[in-house]
């Protein structure tokens, strides 16, 4: 098992975001109006459900590429509908650690 992180912020927006980064292995949630939860691994099972008032959205991924070095981490994902891909997006997140 590798190194475990914790990362939260909050965007512009008053959306709360918290990634928890475990070796090779990504948990994202995103807390705003509802709730986004992925999960990224280069090994594993890759997933993004969207939840709201309306329902919930479950999507496919692909983590194409995930690097986490110091104080950024990056991640290229492929989101699936059906089995087929409906777009491609990157993630980047750089940051300072607050005194």
């Amino acid at each position: 098992m590798g190194d475990y992180t914790r990362i939260s912020y909050s965007e512009d927006n008053g959306a709360r975001v918290v990634l928890d980064i475990n070796g090779g292995d990504v948990s994202m949630k995103r807390h705003s109006e509802g709730l986004t939860h992925a999960t990224f691994s280069m090994e594993g099972t890759s997933s993004l459900s969207v939840h709201s008032e309306h329902g919930i959205l479950e999507f496919g991924v692909i983590t194409l590429a995930l690097d986490f070095k110091g104080d950024t981490l990056y991640i290229n994902y492929q989101l699936l509908q059906g089995g087929e891909t409906i777009d491609t997006h990157v993630f980047e997140l750089s940051w300072k650690l607050e005194e």
